[in-house]
């Protein structure tokens, strides 16, 4: 977890879990079933949802290729029915 990022969240008393001890780095791009996912490089909620730099949901919606933190807009839709 980036410095500033770990900053924010104690700033909006969120807790730090999980990503500071991640040993794999940050990707710009992962290969999956569905196609080319780009991974969120921000801030994430609870349910690892991308956020904005105010907090609000960043492409909020449903992502087709099943990754919470993918930002690529060819695999979100405004909700799980759309895809339907």
């Amino acid at each position: 977890m980036r410095d500033d990022t770990a900053l924010t969240r104690i700033k909006r008393g969120k807790g730090l879990w999980g990503c500071q001890e991640c040993q794999a780095g940050q990707m710009s791009r992962v290969r999956t079933a569905y196609g080319v996912c780009v991974p969120h490089k921000g801030e994430f909620d609870e349910q690892d949802k991308p956020l904005d730099k105010k907090g609000n949901l960043f492409r909020a919606g449903f992502r087709l290729c099943g990754h919470s933190d993918c930002v690529e807009l060819d695999h979100i839709r405004a909700s799980e029915e759309a895809n339907a």
